[in-house]
């Protein structure tokens, strides 16, 4: 896929992925999505996600990647999934910290 259609155009379409699947998990909810629910979601997906402070940042760290075989051979362009799910259902800047796809023991998004 990549070779056909570019890093970008997988990138592009991880990325509309996370947003689809975060509009159908805020459809389910009935109020504001907070941290504590966001990672209620994240952990039902199988993401093992806990919210961190660290010098006075909030991330999420989560300890599975849904993604992690393909991650290992595509790289981080499969993290756009990610980031767009998280940016999309918080509705506010995400950053990618750590990335199991580099070879971090877990991913971290920081949050804004």
């Amino acid at each position: 896929m990549i070779e056909k259609d570019g890093e970008e155009r997988v990138r592009e379409m991880m990325a509309a992925l996370g947003t689809r699947e975060a509009n159908i998990y805020r459809e389910r909810c009935t109020g504001e999505v907070d941290l504590e629910i966001l990672v209620e979601f994240l952990n039902e997906m199988g993401w093992f996600v806990e919210i961190v402070l660290e010098n006075g940042n909030t991330l999420i760290k989560s300890y599975n990647c849904l993604f992690y075989e393909v991650s290992k051979e595509f790289g981080e362009i499969i993290c756009a999934f990610d980031l767009s799910l998280i940016e999309t259902i918080l509705n506010q800047d995400v950053w990618h910290r750590a990335s199991m796809a580099r070879g971090d023991r877990f991913c971290s998004f920081l949050i804004a």
